[in-house]
């Protein structure tokens, strides 16, 4: 009685603890390797959020700040005390003891010029950090789409991998009934592995692909992730004039120019102000003590006193830091003007892009790839006749796949044109948004 209760215990305890192994691991197997979805737009806010190298960036606002601060402030007072005595040498009791204060005082509006030059600095920074989310924001962009197309193409290889083995199984039924010699599937076979190659490759890519999209989203480069959404974009008519404008009035590498323009100007000036000197007023308080010996008295007097120190600008005229100044204004213009030539020409180059894309999107789908597949068709019925031979049927199968990946590749570049002008125009340097440019109508 008592043994068989014991083994009926062990047997419901070994059963419970089967159960438990057998639920849990396959749960916590399939939430670690589930990718996360993500959409282009959620890619984006995680890395303006995460990405380390953006932080590392934004800290020198505090930077800039901390020296508009300091600029705020006045000269410090400067407290003077001295005390002589000829206990040393006489020892009479003469001496004297004094207490005085000094302030500087800032003249030419030097104070002022200071500050807004460093109000202009903080300007520069925050634009630097605008374009430096710009330029994160496009290689988000890029990356995101990159893998979009690594797994599109991966899917077509997987639905070549079905159309291989499709022709595997009717070359291997033909060669069955005698009607195909044993080559054929050979052949076919041959096919069918070159394409499980082909996947091998393209996963190695998705994981490369995923690790650079988690570095830039600032999350562990192993994190399963996939892009969601759609690589097709409808063709529009677009007009590079009217974004050259947009670009310069959006751009904040531009705009840091042009903040950074006016705080060399500024440099100019103050350095033309520092060629008048400041002031500085001493008041000081002193008490003498005198002994005379002959008449064996002594008096003690005090005293209030009152300078004006003010340096004479006879040698140092600030040549030099004016000469200085000046070429890192002209310096700053020229940049300027350079940037201006490159947003221009990026801006340029980026339509035309759009445009060739958009000519090579409408004649695959138009025209390549419908005529592809019709023949594909075609010669898989001949084949199944008997009226074409497998090499045929291969050919055209392959040619089928190369116009699917020329669809595929001709949407990618598409969606790079659109996303690199984005990028030039500076349109989605703000934030993420669905459709950051507004494109003019259709193409006609």
């Amino acid at each position: 009685m008592t043994s068989d209760i014991y083994q009926r215990r062990v047997f419901i305890g070994f059963v419970l603890l089967a159960s438990v192994s057998v639920w849990s691991r396959p749960a916590f197997t399939e939430d670690r390797g589930t990718p996360r979805a993500v959409t282009v737009e959620e890619a984006v806010e995680t890395a303006l959020q995460h990405n380390p190298e953006l932080k590392a960036r934004e800290q020198d606002r505090d930077t800039a700040q901390g020296a508009l601060l300091q600029t705020r402030g006045y000269p410090n007072p400067e407290l003077d005390l001295a005390v002589e005595t000829d206990r040393v040498f006489a020892g009479q009791g003469e001496g004297r003891r004094s207490i005085g204060i000094a302030q500087t005082i800032v003249t030419a509006g030097k104070r002022r010029q200071r500050q807004e030059n460093a109000r202009l600095g903080v300007g520069v920074v925050e634009q630097t950090i605008q374009d430096a989310k710009r330029r994160l924001i496009g290689e988000v962009e890029e990356t995101f789409y990159g893998l979009l197309f690594t797994q599109e193409r991966l899917k077509l290889a997987r639905e070549q991998i079905d159309l291989a083995d499709r022709l595997v199984a009717l070359s291997e039924g033909r060669f069955r009934e005698g009607f195909a010699p044993e080559m054929d599937v050979t052949l076919a076979q041959v096919e069918y592995h070159t394409r499980l190659q082909e996947v091998g490759g393209l996963e190695q890519e998705l994981v490369a692909d995923r690790a650079a999209l988690n570095m830039l989203m600032g999350q562990a480069v192993d994190e399963p992730v996939d892009a969601r959404g759609a690589l097709f974009v409808p063709p529009a008519f677009v007009k590079d004039g009217l974004f050259q404008e947009d670009a310069f009035v959006r751009r904040p590498d531009l705009r840091a120019l042009n903040l950074e323009s006016e705080r060399v100007a500024g440099e100019v000036a103050l350095v033309r102000a520092e060629r008048v000197p400041d002031l500085n007023i001493a008041l000081d308080v002193t008490e003498e003590m005198t002994v005379f010996d002959a008449l064996r008295f002594s008096d003690r007097a005090r005293l209030l006193g009152v300078k004006l120190s003010i340096p004479i600008p006879l040698f140092d005229r600030k040549q030099g830091e004016l000469l200085s100044a000046q070429s890192r204004l002209r310096r700053a213009e020229s940049e300027r003007a350079a940037l201006r030539a490159r947003i221009a020409r990026d801006v340029r180059v980026a339509t035309a892009r759009i445009a060739s894309a958009e000519t090579r999107l409408e004649h695959f789908t138009n025209d390549v790839v419908p005529l592809a597949k019709s023949n594909l068709d075609l010669t898989r019925q001949a084949y199944e006749q008997g009226f074409a031979g497998i090499l045929q049927l291969l050919e055209a199968q392959r040619r089928f796949s190369d116009t699917q990946l020329g669809d595929l590749t001709a949407q990618y570049e598409h969606r790079l044109a659109i996303a690199a002008l984005e990028r030039d125009v500076g349109a989605r340097a703000a934030g993420p948004q669905s459709r950051s440019i507004e494109i003019e109508g259709e193409r006609p």
